[in-house]
C-alpha cells in the first residue's frame, strides 16, 4: 500500500511538473510587439508603408491604419487568425503577385523566423500597445495627392476637353476665340510641336 501511494504521489508530481513546464513555455513563447514585431516592420515595411510614404494608403507606423488596412477597404489583420489576415498572406507570399516586400524593391523577403513571429503575434490577438499606436497625420489636400477620378463633363454634346474649357470660360463670363482657319492652325501646330514655321507645301 505505501508503495502504491508513493507511486500515485510521484505520478501526480510529474503531471504537475509537466503542466507547469508547458504553461511556462507558452508564456515564454508569447510574441511581444515592441521586441519582436516592431523591428520587423521598421526594417521591411516602413520604406513603403511608414511615416514618409504610404503606398495604397496603407501604413504600419500607425495602429488604426495598420489594423484596418488602406485603400483596399478590407482589414489588414484579423486578430487570432493569421491565415485569413491579408498582411500575413502578403508577406508569406500566399497572394499571387502581391508578395511583400516586392522583389523589385530590392529588400529581402522576410525570414522564416520573422514570418513565424508575425503569424504567432496575429494568432495571439495582434496586441498592439498604446505606446506604439502612432499618430495618423491628416492627408494632404494638394491636388497631386488626390485619387484619380473620371469627372463628368459639365457640358454634353461637345468634346470632353472643350466641355471643361467652355464651362470655365462661361464662369468667367468669357467666350471662345473664333475658330482658326487652316493656315493659322498649321502655323500654331508647327510652332508648338517643332518650334519652326511650316513650309509652303505643308501650308498648301
Amino acid at each position: 500500500m505505501p508503495s502504491m501511494m508513493l507511486r500515485n504521489n510521484l505520478v501526480s508530481i510529474l503531471v504537475f511538473a509537466f503542466s507547469w513546464i508547458a504553461i511556462s513555455s507558452l508564456a515564454v513563447a508569447q510574441v511581444d510587439f515592441a521586441r519582436d514585431i516592431l523591428p520587423i516592420l521598421r526594417k521591411h515595411c516602413y520604406e513603403c508603408h511608414g511615416p514618409d510614404k504610404q503606398e495604397s494608403g496603407y501604413r504600419l507606423d500607425v495602429r488604426d491604419v495598420g489594423m484596418k488596412g488602406g485603400d483596399r477597404g478590407a482589414p489588414a489583420m484579423v486578430p487570432n487568425d493569421a491565415s485569413n489576415s491579408p498582411l500575413f498572406r502578403f508577406v508569406n507570399g500566399q497572394e499571387e503577385g502581391l508578395l511583400m516586400p516586392p522583389k523589385e524593391s530590392g529588400k529581402p523577403a522576410l525570414s522564416s523566423d520573422a514570418l513565424k513571429a508575425i503569424r504567432t503575434w496575429i494568432d495571439e490577438g495582434a496586441v498592439w500597445p498604446d505606446a506604439y499606436s502612432g499618430q495618423s497625420r491628416q492627408p494632404s489636400s494638394h491636388w497631386s495627392l488626390q485619387p484619380i477620378v473620371k469627372p463628368t463633363p459639365p457640358i454634353a454634346g461637345v468634346n470632353e476637353l472643350d466641355a471643361f474649357i467652355q464651362a470655365k470660360l462661361a464662369e468667367q463670363k468669357l467666350s471662345l476665340s473664333p475658330e482658326a482657319n487652316r493656315r493659322t492652325l498649321i502655323r500654331r501646330l508647327s510652332f508648338d510641336f517643332l518650334g519652326l514655321p511650316p513650309s509652303p507645301s505643308e501650308i498648301e
